[in-house]
């Protein structure tokens, strides 16, 4: 097991919230234990840091308040949109966009580079939930 992995254990055998029943609140039903980062988006950036984490052995879940990667390329933007920069320039880390991809991808084309990345690096974001807040627990060293 990892040391980091032993640490986060150790820490969460010692929580004093650990055994408190919320009852029916909304707060017991959105809690839970992640052995890793959150990454909040599911867009280019999300993806990015979930690939960068996985390749080096890191676990990571990625919670996106849409029901789709990208939500905001593929349900908001219109449809001859294009990249304004040249593709070597948008780029995720760790994989290029097809050779037979202009210059220029469309939309629907960096929405497929996007797939196939989320495919490749074995990437599943958990959709349709919505980050409320993160607080820091001092004492514990770790994030609710």
């Amino acid at each position: 097991m990892d040391d980091y992995l032993r640490e986060i254990q150790g820490k969460t055998a010692h929580d004093p919230y650990r055994n408190i029943n919320f009852g029916s609140s909304s707060l017991s039903k959105r809690c839970v234990w992640v052995p890793g980062p959150v990454i909040v988006g599911a867009g280019p950036s999300g993806l990015a840091a979930a690939a960068c984490l996985k390749e080096k052995g890191v676990p990571s879940l990625i919670i996106e308040r849409s029901n789709c990667i990208a939500s905001l390329w593929q349900l908001k933007t219109y449809d001859r949109l294009k990249l304004h920069l040249p593709k070597e320039f948008c780029e995720l880390p760790l994989m290029s966009f097809p050779q037979d991809f202009p210059t220029y991808p469309s939309k629907q084309q960096f929405i497929q580079y996007l797939e196939a990345y989320a495919r490749r690096f074995e990437i599943r974001p958990v959709f349709n939930q919505s980050v409320v807040s993160a607080e820091y627990e001092k004492s514990l060293g770790l994030w609710r």
